[in-house]
């Protein structure tokens, strides 16, 4: 699994399962509490460039992979971060 393995909120986690991207963004309020905002997309090059496009069914799987990853990146991240700073 290719990762950033910064931890600055402004450099979001990435990584490739199959056709499908996925990031995470860890934000910080405020009051130093932490959240994560999540994105899998399934990007496609057409005639005006790069977009995003809709999950097939062969994607399915390859889905439940990327949410799984997203999870373990995040669940890491709460253990490191420790219960004070987590957002509510």
């Amino acid at each position: 699994m290719k990762k950033n393995t910064n931890n600055n909120s402004n450099k979001p986690f990435t990584t490739k399962q199959g056709r499908l991207r996925i990031t995470v963004f860890e934000n910080v309020s405020d009051k130093g509490r932490v959240s994560w905002s999540t994105y899998i997309r399934r990007p496609y090059q057409s005639q005006n460039g790069w977009k995003d496009g809709a999950f097939s069914e062969e994607d399915l799987d390859d889905l439940r992979k990327a949410r799984q990853k997203a999870l373990q990146y995040i669940a890491a991240r709460k253990k490191a971060i420790g219960p004070s700073q987590l957002a509510a």
